[in-house]
């Protein structure tokens, strides 16, 4: 890659950095006894009911929390593998309100913990896919080139790129288009490279470029 994408990666994922947001300061939940019981299982109710039916939330577990009089924050905990395959974290958390049982928004973390600005989590989600696109760029640079084992480093970007842009969109109901264009990128990019078309995969390195661009200006809105 050249030193002039190297610089733009770096600018990129700076301007990123600087506009995350820290950690907050943890709050304590209160003690639950049996009386509560009942209200605990149908927070986590309602916390499964809101799930879209997808194998995202195959296996995943719901643990409620009595933190107040009026709210139960209740844990969800995907599998190992789940959070492996899609890059994120296993543990986020949604506060239901007592007791009408209304929920509220997925947050990042455990109960008992406050959440990064909302912008943090963006902040990862586009450094990691600027990443991804990186890597993609150098892959089909290496198509290009004749490199016989591009094939496969560009099947497995493209992948990566479409579980973690998939992972996004369920958990936070956002659609990036930066990210699309970066799969659809991908997507062709194999194609060209199985069929050792080069004109295509010089265009598709542009397609990246493109990608990247969108995702810098998503991630700064």
């Amino acid at each position: 890659m050249t030193n002039r994408k190297r610089a733009g990666a770096a600018v990129v994922v700076s301007a990123l950095l600087f506009a995350g947001g820290c950690g907050a300061d943890k709050d304590e939940p209160v003690s639950s006894g049996a009386d509560d019981a009942a209200t605990i299982a149908e927070a986590e109710q309602a916390v499964r009911e809101e799930l879209p039916d997808n194998p995202y939330w195959k296996g995943a577990k719901f643990k409620g929390v009595l933190v107040s009089d009026t709210e139960v924050c209740v844990n969800r905990t995907l599998t190992k593998e789940t959070a492996d395959l899609f890059g994120f974290r296993r543990a986020s958390h949604v506060v239901v309100a007592v007791p009408d049982m209304t929920t509220g928004e997925p947050l990042d973390g455990p109960c008992g913990t406050t959440p990064p600005d909302p912008a943090a989590k963006a902040n990862r989600f586009f450094i990691a896919m600027d990443g991804l696109a990186i890597e993609l760029d150098d892959a089909v640079s290496a198509a290009q080139d004749g490199d016989e084992a591009a094939v496969r480093q560009i099947t497995r970007l493209g992948d990566q790129i479409k579980n973690r842009n998939d992972a996004w969109t369920l958990r936070y109901g956002e659609i990036s288009v930066g990210a699309n264009l970066l799969h659809s990128a991908a997507t062709t990019a194999l194609i060209a490279a199985r069929a050792g078309d080069v004109a295509e995969l010089a265009d598709q390195r542009s397609e990246i470029s493109d990608a990247r661009e969108k995702l810098a200006q998503e991630a700064l809105d």
